[in-house]
């Protein structure tokens, strides 16, 4: 009977042993899991709080780069308001190339909205409405007077240029010819001469075309 006793009270001590052992274990992992659930609150807090800094950046570097397309247009026509050249830089910033698209744009039509060459030719980007009727209308520009209005222009002016730098894999040069509707070198290396100093203005370097 005191061996029995002695067995029963032997295994009681190993199951409270346990036991304890057991929630030992299991505080330390309920502790190690509220680290790591501290660790992964602060990081994301850090992410967040990087990431916020890098929108304000981006906005800041955005609005000082419409700033200097601003200035630049200013500069560059005497035949706008302010307002319809801050109107062109916040427009042109929206699309791909928009260092180039302003160098063509100042080319084409001195940033005056309401140009019309005699070939037909309209807006600020110079669109032939009948040549890119097509592609125009899938913009959702389905009038030519549409193209007066300066977003729309834009809008429509850098899918052309874009379209032929597609064509001509990346080949600027081919790609303005296409646009300009034929080979013109003094347009291209007017467009390029603004390109290069907008860019210098703008960035403070000119990036490879």
């Amino acid at each position: 009977m005191k061996i029995l006793r002695s067995f029963t009270v032997s295994l009681l001590a190993v199951a409270v042993g346990s036991w304890l052992i057991t929630g030992s274990i299991i505080a330390d992992l309920q502790k190690s899991v509220l680290q790591k659930d501290k660790h992964i609150s602060e990081l994301k807090a850090e992410l967040e709080a990087e990431l916020k800094n890098k929108e304000e950046m981006s906005r800041a570097d955005r609005a000082n780069k419409i700033k200097k397309s601003t200035e630049w247009i200013m500069h560059h026509s005497s035949r706008i308001s302010v307002e319809t050249a801050t109107e062109i830089a916040e427009e042109v910033c929206k699309y791909p190339n928009p260092i180039l698209l302003l160098a063509l744009i100042e080319v084409e039509s001195g940033f005056v909205p309401s140009a019309v060459s005699k070939a037909g030719a309209l807006g600020l980007g110079q669109v032939m409405f009948d040549i890119h009727k097509k592609m125009l209308v899938d913009l959702g520009i389905v009038d030519r007077r549409d193209l007066f209005n300066v977003k729309k222009n834009i809008k429509a002016s850098s899918a052309i240029l874009q379209m032929y730098l597609k064509k001509n894999k990346g080949d600027v040069v081919k790609a303005l010819h296409n646009y300009l509707g034929g080979k013109d070198g003094k347009y291209v290396s007017k467009i390029f001469s603004n390109y290069v100093y907008l860019s210098l203005e703008i960035n403070n370097e000119v990036p490879n075309l």
